[in-house]
């Protein structure tokens, strides 16, 4: 009976340590599907457990995407400048340095580069979508703007 009780309690130790290790997102902000996001967003991203701040990558110019953060508005043949803050670890601020456009679908990819303290990655590459919300559209009349 005390060796059934033992592997028990050593499967409970195990499953416990294991599902804590693994890198999961939990939540973000905007939300996946989003629309009528403000132009000038910033996006949270909350994790399951502590970052490895080694790990965190982001662009640091307009152009070919790099880092394990990523966003884009052209399915990642390019990425956007973003700055990361990362003072509430787990969760982290990707902030685009320029305003995002107006009425446009972005998406935020999150790659399997991304690790935790544990040094473990998400399991797959995560892709978050979200539209900005409709610019005012100014109307001239005729003859004014000639």
């Amino acid at each position: 009976m005390k060796s059934l009780w033992l592997i028990f309690l050593l499967y409970a130790i195990v499953a416990n340590c294991s599902s804590k290790s693994v890198l999961n997102l939990e939540s973000s902000e905007p939300r996946d599907g989003a629309t009528g996001v403000k132009i000038d967003t910033s996006i949270t991203l909350k994790f399951n457990s502590i970052l490895n701040a080694g790990s965190l990558a982001v662009q640091s110019e307009n152009g070919t995407c790099s880092g394990s953060i990523q966003l884009s508005s052209d399915s990642f043949a390019n990425c956007l400048t973003i700055n990361l803050k990362t003072e509430s670890n787990p969760s982290i601020v990707a902030t685009p340095v320029n305003a995002l456009s107006y009425s446009s679908q972005y998406a935020v990819k999150i790659t399997t580069a991304i690790k935790n303290a544990d040094d473990k990655s998400v399991s797959t590459e995560k892709t978050l979508t979200f539209n900005t919300e409709t610019g005012m559209v100014i109307l001239v009349p005729k003859g004014i703007a000639e």
